[in-house]
């Protein structure tokens, strides 16, 4: 049997073979769907039954692959064949441990509750059980390799998916929401203290910092961790902080190169401050978060002059944030983020709000573009007319 008819053949009969709960079967459909498959029944059989087929001359195997509840898409098929026997790298291949990567990464992401770890235990599990049907029983021993690392995946998924969950909740953190609150930023005016008796926020949760907080917060981090020229640039400024600008924006990705935990020094500062009235309920220690540029799959395409798009371009430039130690506790080198950066024309950088975070194994693949891909056909007679027309060939009323 080829590569793809075992395939076909084990998702067939490891979702058959087992009652599946709801919850577990979503995962299972989204992975091969992700991997190739149609789902449908009786997708292949053209309204024929079982006995009807077996009329027709159809063998054993053809009857099961014709009547199976997934099936490998005909494009996907074709193009694994067709662009083999051509001498052409094809635009599907096998691969477990790439497809186990991509999935736990987006795919469970995007589709489901994965700060749950109910959810991300069911979604490891489906797909650990489903690698070792597929070792059990020989269905494709040439891609073991690929199958054990894909099963080492789901390791790395569960150590790493609840802490990138509490990142997911804690960033950007005091530091950085204070420099959006005064300046300018995503978090400013958000703040809504404490609602009126008739007020439209009565009975909401408070949400961002109030100007005293944020200006503490920003003023301590400065102080603990800045220069003394921006300290000192800050602090005597004519009115307020209002005075410091933000010179730029930017959305960009991010990936944790490493972190920078507040030594013995700074941490006696934080405790100094702690102590003092007013300050203990939101200022705490924060460390640096060390990052480096990441190119974001499929980000839309960036109009910069060319100086811009060279400093863009550089891999060594690093980026320094200042967050609380219990997120940083949490960070895990080679996470990844999509951003948005300010900078104050101190030279102070921020993250003003973070879109969406990364495990450390995320990958991209194309499976959800291509496998909707249909050649198109020729053109129709408006088309003809139409390029005609652009080209000056159009005939004269």
């Amino acid at each position: 049997m080829s590569t793809i008819s075992r395939l076909e053949s084990a998702v067939g009969s490891f979702s058959g073979s087992r009652k599946m709960h709801p919850e577990t079967r979503a995962v299972f459909e989204k992975l091969v769907i992700f991997g190739g498959f149609g789902c449908n029944n009786h997708m292949f059989q053209g309204g024929m039954n079982k006995k009807q087929m077996k009329q027709e001359g159809m063998s054993k195997e053809e009857i099961e692959q014709a009547s199976a509840h997934y099936g490998i898409l005909e494009q996907v098929a074709d193009s694994y064949w067709k662009e083999a026997d051509e001498g052409e790298k094809p635009s599907w291949v096998v691969d477990f441990e790439a497809l186990a990567k991509a999935f736990l990464s987006s795919q469970f992401l995007h589709h489901f509750d994965w700060s749950d770890p109910k959810q991300l235990a069911t979604a490891t599990l489906v797909l650990r059980n489903f690698y070792d049907h597929l070792t059990v029983h020989l269905v494709c021993p040439e891609y073991n390799n690929q199958i054990l690392a894909a099963r080492a995946v789901c390791d790395v998924a569960e150590l790493e998916l609840p802490k990138l969950a509490i990142i997911d909740r804690s960033l950007p953190g005091a530091f950085n929401s204070a420099c959006s609150t005064l300046f300018g930023g995503a978090y400013a005016d958000v703040y809504i203290g404490k609602a009126a008796e008739h007020s439209w926020g009565q009975g909401a949760d408070n949400v961002g910092l109030n100007y005293l907080e944020a200006t503490m917060i920003f003023m301590a981090g400065l102080a603990i961790h800045g220069t003394a020229e921006q300290y000192t640039k800050v602090t005597t400024m004519t009115n307020d902080l209002a005075d410091s600008k933000s010179v730029s924006t930017e959305r960009l990705g991010l990936e944790i190169v490493t972190v920078e935990l507040p030594d013995a020094e700074v941490k006696q500062t934080y405790d100094f401050l702690r102590k003092r009235e007013g300050f203990h309920d939101y200022i705490h220690a924060m460390g640096k978060l060390i990052c480096k540029r990441w190119d974001i799959p499929f980000a839309p395409p960036v109009d910069l002059p060319a100086h811009l798009m060279d400093a863009k371009a550089d891999r060594n430039q690093h980026f320094e944030f200042l967050v609380e130690t219990e997120t940083l506790a949490y960070c895990v080198p080679g996470m990844k983020m999509e951003a948005v950066v300010k900078e104050l024309d101190v030279g102070v950088k921020w993250i003003d709000c973070v879109e969406v975070v990364y495990p450390t194994f995320y990958t991209w693949l194309p499976n959800e573009r291509i496998k909707g891909w249909k050649e198109p056909g020729p053109p129709t007679a408006w088309m003809q007319r139409a390029m005609a027309k652009r080209m000056g060939l159009a005939e004269v009323e």
